[in-house]
């Protein structure tokens, strides 16, 4: 399928089945009676295709355009453009509206044969199986979508080939093995989202692994999965993080001290893990854009002066089953902006202080529950 322009968007959540199944038949032998708008639809959509060698009853090359009467066919599942010339023809915006197409199969072997492709984005479909290794030869691509499917293998090899690549979202799916040797050659990456897979091994190192040269990456997303051993302190390279997100695995040790010098650093989950020690000032020293913190479920102590002010404003505070207490932290008194605070089995036997209603008497999400709070309770404005 030829096209002029430079950057080739696949929303491919319609185009690559290896079967056209219409719920309704055009043909007259079939024993399905059609709807008629969608009988039109159909008449519609055969119009405007050209047919020299009889495509509709074998398999030669279609041309022409896609007409827009496509759309009427609210139960059509699965669509195969493949092997087609149209010309040049846009793939049309109104095909990501026909919401019962879905992929129940591999990714084909046939998108290698489009060089110039600059994003591939097939999230939220039925593709299992692996990764083809044909698709480490699209050596163009910047971005790519495989989020919300069920590849069940280890990330393919070949990926690593993929050396333009800004852009890599794996989440939600069953890939499993290490990320060793596949990322180490990404050095371009801004985004990865290996989020709610089965990868195991250590979070891999900075200065030796595949983080070794991950200047530019933005956003590390590595939630739900088994990663185990402690987080290591070349995590601190990694200059331009925006995002750090490992948390429900399996990681030990304590946190870093590096981590308090990401001065980027927006979002911080660690939660869920089987971290222990204390946390002291210093790991925030440089957080000064910090506006997410989740540390719940861990071993972890809070070990900071009674004068400390944090360098960040938090709109969100996650501090369930982390030992906080036994007094109610006087630093939170300086969080204005906050609209989540889930501090429940947080260790604390104290009164609740009077500063306490003037800065959360508007907070919408609040969980102080299970631990030993007395006093008169606040008045909440409702928002």
């Amino acid at each position: 399928m030829g096209t002029p322009t430079t950057v080739l968007v696949v929303l491919f959540s319609i185009l690559l089945i290896q079967v056209l199944e219409f719920s309704y038949s055009i043909a007259s032998h079939s024993n399905v009676r059609c709807i008629e708008i969608e009988e039109k639809g159909l008449v519609k959509f055969r119009e405007n295709l050209t047919d020299e060698s009889n495509r509709l009853s074998s398999k030669t090359c279609l041309g022409g355009g896609i007409n827009p009467s496509l759309f009427n066919l609210k139960h059509l599942s699965h669509l195969d453009l493949s092997m087609d010339n149209f010309s040049g023809t846009q793939i049309p915006k109104f095909l990501g509206s026909l919401q019962n197409l879905s992929f129940d199969s591999t990714i084909p072997l046939w998108l290698s044969n489009i060089p110039g492709l600059l994003r591939l984005h097939l999230d939220d479909n039925r593709f299992q199986g692996p990764i083809p290794d044909t698709l480490g030869r699209l050596y163009s691509l910047t971005h790519i979508g495989l989020s919300d499917n069920s590849f069940n293998t280890s990330m393919p090899s070949s990926l690593g080939n993929l050396s333009s690549l800004v852009h890599l979202d794996l989440s939600v799916n069953e890939f499993q093995g290490s990320l060793q040797t596949t990322i180490k050659n990404l050095c371009r990456l801004r985004v990865l989202d290996l989020s709610k897979n089965s990868f195991s091994d250590e979070i891999p190192r900075a200065e030796r692994g595949p983080f070794g040269c991950h200047k530019n990456l933005e956003s590390l997303l590595l939630s739900s999965n088994s990663f185990h051993v402690p987080i290591h302190m070349s995590i601190g390279r990694l200059s331009r993080l925006r995002e750090l997100d490992v948390s429900k695995n399996l990681l030990n040790g304590s946190i870093p001290s590096i981590l308090g010098q990401l001065s980027k650093l927006e979002m911080l989950d660690v939660s869920a893990n089987h971290l222990a020690g204390m946390v002291y000032e210093y790991h925030f020293t440089k957080l000064t854009k910090l506006n997410r913190l989740s540390m719940s479920f861990h071993f972890l102590a809070l070990n900071v002066s009674s004068q400390w002010i944090p360098p960040f404003q938090l709109q969100a505070i996650k501090l369930a089953s982390y030992n906080l207490g036994p007094l109610f932290s006087s630093w939170l008194q300086t969080q204005t902006h906050v609209i989540l605070l889930f501090m429940s089995n947080a260790s604390v036997s104290d009164t609740i202080p009077d500063w306490f209603e003037n800065v959360y008497s508007r907070i919408p999400y609040l969980d102080l529950s299970m631990n030993r709070i007395s006093g008169k309770l606040p008045k909440f404005v409702a928002s």
